[in-house]
């Protein structure tokens, strides 16, 4: 069986850099420090509201106010990791992913908030950054203000592990069952492999998900537009906004 290449030596040079884009070399211009990544109009509609800042031609859509900027990506770990190399290339420092996810445990049902501490890496991405022996887990500081606002907007949050996969239509019972016994909670397509990139590239960066629909009883219950979803998404962005204010600040 063929096996590629999965972590190149860091003495071997890509080709192809962030650095060479026009909309890294404009980004860098702004001198931005913290950058929040979302993948849902609704949540990025949210973020407007709060921080009314000023359009950037960045991906699907951006804004900017001050030294904070919040990114629309794109689904899935290719391209959501495609951006965040160009936003660390263009010196932006911390990164605060503001998803979506599923989930796989009766302790978390839609509305919950979850902080992931750990994940299980089943998307393709990570394995070209970091070994498969390497747990990936958030920076520790992006991690302490993150929760310090979520506890001061008086949002519960659940921690625990998050899995990660390019591949929602095969999230078999068999792997809830399994994932949901080592302390998953949650199932999402991104955020395994942000965290993989961000440790490689000595970046930080940490995430928190609202649960929009859950798959732990074998039968797939999706909640993206109820109430409980939509409020948790609104209170979790006003934490959001804070944190990034604080973390421009130091």
């Amino acid at each position: 069986m063929f096996e590629f290449i999965q972590t190149p030596s860091p003495k071997d040079t890509p080709i192809v850099r962030p650095r060479h884009f026009n909309s890294t070399v404009m980004l860098k211009r702004f001198g931005l420090k913290v950058g929040v990544i979302v993948f849902t109009n609704r949540s990025f509609l949210h973020l407007r509201r709060l921080l009314k800042g000023k359009s950037l031609k960045f991906g699907p859509k951006a804004i900017r106010l001050g030294r904070i900027a919040v990114f629309l990506t794109n689904y899935g770990s290719a391209p959501s990791c495609l951006a965040l190399e160009q936003m660390i290339a263009a010196d932006i420092k911390r990164f605060i992913v503001f998803g979506e996810a599923g989930s796989i445990n009766p302790r978390v049902r839609a509305g919950d908030v979850v902080v992931p501490l750990w994940g299980i890496r089943e998307e393709g991405v990570s394995y070209h950054y970091l070994k498969g022996s390497v747990k990936v887990k958030p920076d520790c500081k992006v991690l302490r203000v993150l929760q310090e606002k979520l506890r001061r907007h008086g949002l519960e949050f659940k921690t625990g592990g998050i899995w990660s996969t390019d591949a929602p239509f095969m999230e078999t019972i068999r792997k809830v069952r399994k994932y949901s016994s080592m302390g998953c909670l949650v199932v999402d397509m991104e955020m395994t492999a942000l965290m993989a990139v961000a440790m490689r590239r000595g970046t930080s960066l940490a995430g928190v998900v609202v649960t929009t629909d859950e798959l732990y009883t074998g039968i797939w219950n999706p909640r993206f537009d109820s109430d409980e979803v939509v409020s948790a998404e609104k209170r979790l962005a006003k934490a959001v906004v804070e944190a990034s204010e604080s973390l421009a600040e130091t």
